[in-house]
């Protein structure tokens, strides 16, 4: 893939669930981890989303009113470790005083040792890292990591006073073309009972 293509499963242009203020969230699309419990398997898959080029969808997201930052989940975004640089570097151009947080299912020492994820996290473009797998047992229902051996990293100053480890949590939904969304932190075994009901209904 070139590196000013990324592949978005899915994007909202304002959520509250997803960090401090209104925020644009990115759902990249493909990953290779099968954590059990994921919140977003829809977008695990390397078949499927919609590819955009970089600099145009920055431009986009950047024309949004109202919006403090953008959060960038997936899927799995450091897969799209250069064509995620080449979108963040576009949109800090046109929002310098946008936030940026990005989830990723590696832990900080993968990064460190894979060049292009560790020029991305090194740049100085993203505020806060929310790393390491999702472990369904370990979801304590706070924060905004989905669970707790996932750690709030803070590449930057700009959000260390929001409590990001120990935030409530806000889910949102949202129906789009007749497609309903859940976005957010889900709390431990809400997924599956609201599989449930709908199997039941």
């Amino acid at each position: 893939m070139p590196s000013n293509i990324l592949t978005v499963g899915h994007f909202t242009p304002s959520t509250t669930a997803l960090g401090p203020g209104n925020r644009a969230a990115i759902w990249l699309q493909g990953c290779g981890k099968t954590c059990k419990g994921c919140a977003s398997p829809e977008f695990l898959s390397k078949i499927g989303g919609k590819d955009v080029e970089a600099g145009e969808f920055a431009a986009t997201i950047a024309n949004f009113p109202d919006i403090q930052g953008v959060t960038i989940s997936g899927g799995e975004p450091l897969d799209q470790a250069g064509a995620l640089q080449t979108f963040l570097i576009a949109l800090q151009h046109q929002r310098p005083n946008w936030t940026i947080i990005v989830f990723t299912g590696y832990t900080v020492q993968q990064v460190v040792d894979d060049p292009d994820m560790n020029k991305l996290v090194s740049s100085g473009l993203i505020d806060v890292l929310i790393d390491g797998p999702f472990i369904e047992a370990l979801n304590e229902n706070i924060g905004l990591r989905g669970s707790s051996n996932q750690r709030v990293i803070y590449l930057s100053e700009r959000l260390k006073s929001s409590q990001l480890e120990t935030q409530s949590r806000i889910l949102q939904f949202e129906v789009n073309a007749g497609i309903a969304s859940l976005i957010g932190i889900p709390l431990k075994g809400l997924l599956e009972k609201l599989s449930m009901e709908v199997i039941n209904e």
